[in-house]
């Protein structure tokens, strides 16, 4: 028969490993809610957006010219920002022994997707293409009074038909950039003039 003492300790021992017991739950159940937590934490974790590397490559966008002719490697060309045609033959291996440079303008800056052609003497002297070497500015006619799209400047090139500013200025632009024409069908390449307009004025054209 228990004594009221032994039943009083038993009592002390089955609290104190209740309470033992449930010290070892609590110490479960918070490792596995902060475990569980943690891991919620690191799964919605946003990853970097990597934004400066994509403007990056926009602004460094490659431009590229297209030269043709007497140069020693003709082909295309990578280019930077500022190059003018002299650079972009230096990039070509330089000019052939036959290069005729009369009318080219190699100080021009030359910008993405320019086609560049340096003639040749021979190409020059077949087509008789006709320069004035001391004044650019003189417009050299025939004898027919025709105005030459080669050494004509703005003004001159304005009294055609159909020409204003935007288009004499583009003519010289385009011979400028791509040497002397040929020949005046040549002149429907120059932007923003027509198979139309070039009706118009090859009656009154000459090089």
């Amino acid at each position: 028969m228990l004594l009221k003492g032994d039943i009083l300790i038993r009592f002390i021992k089955e609290i104190f490993l209740i309470v033992i017991i449930l010290l070892i739950i609590g110490l479960y159940v918070e490792r596995y809610y902060f475990y569980f937590h943690y891991e919620d934490k690191e799964v919605i974790k946003p990853e970097p957006i990597i934004k400066d590397d994509t403007l990056e490559i926009k602004n460094t966008s490659k431009k590229y010219v297209d030269i043709k002719g007497e140069v020693a490697s003709p082909g295309v060309y990578e280019i930077n920002e500022g190059f003018i045609i002299n650079d972009v033959i230096s990039l070509a291996g330089g000019l052939t022994e036959t290069a005729d440079l009369s009318k080219i303008n190699l100080s021009k800056k030359v910008s993405d997707e320019d086609v560049i052609y340096i003639y040749s003497k021979e190409e020059v002297i077949k087509e008789d293409i006709k320069i004035n070497y001391n004044n650019t500015s003189t417009v050299i006619k025939d004898d027919n009074n025709l105005i030459n799209i080669n050494t004509a400047d703005k003004n001159e090139l304005m009294k055609l038909n159909g020409i204003g500013e935007v288009k004499a200025s583009s003519i010289i632009e385009y011979r400028n950039t791509n040497g002397l024409f040929l020949n005046i069908e040549d002149i429907k390449n120059v932007p923003g003039i027509s198979s139309n307009l070039y009706e118009k004025i090859k009656a009154f054209i000459t090089i």
